[in-house]
């Protein structure tokens, strides 16, 4: 039977830790917000709320894909392509009620409860969610006629 010197056995715990913690292996702890539906829909609205276009690119899977109602579709392959087109979903109307209500003032209103997300995919107004590799992403968004033109051509949107 191998009998370890003293300090060996401390010694070769912290080294299993150390090695477990290292950046390659990051501390385990819990899931991210994200993974789950509410987690991901409490940052989509408080990135919403804030206009913070850097953490509304982070919930949205690239390459995304914006269409319009006449079926004109917009690739977006980068990250750098996506502010441009992230205001005009945040302004653009949702398409659900009788008045114009633009998606920034629609998804605060939206409860975790009003949303079947038991399915892998949820539509938020005009904005689809998916879940991908078990964390939410957007992954599709609609625009009025006319907006993936303005988009393309780099004019201001009405």
């Amino acid at each position: 039977m191998y009998r370890f010197s003293r300090g060996t056995l401390p010694t070769l715990i912290l080294l299993a830790f150390l090695v477990q913690c290292s950046p390659d292996n990051p501390t385990p702890g819990p899931a991210p917000a994200r993974l789950t539906f509410e987690g991901f829909l409490t940052t989509l609205q408080a990135a919403a709320a804030d206009n913070d276009l850097p953490a509304l690119a982070g919930l949205v899977r690239i390459p995304f894909t914006v269409e319009d109602e006449v079926d004109e579709t917009l690739a977006v392959s980068s990250r750098d392509e996506l502010s441009g087109v992230l205001v005009s979903l945040l302004e653009a109307d949702v398409g659900l009620y009788e008045n114009e209500i633009p998606f920034r003032v629609y998804i605060q209103t939206v409860a975790p409860d009003d949303i079947d997300s038991a399915e892998d995919e949820v539509f938020l107004g005009n904005l689809v969610a998916q879940r991908v590799d078990g964390q939410w992403l957007i992954v599709r968004g609609y625009l009025n006629e006319g907006a993936i033109a303005c988009l393309l051509e780099r004019l201001p949107c009405p």
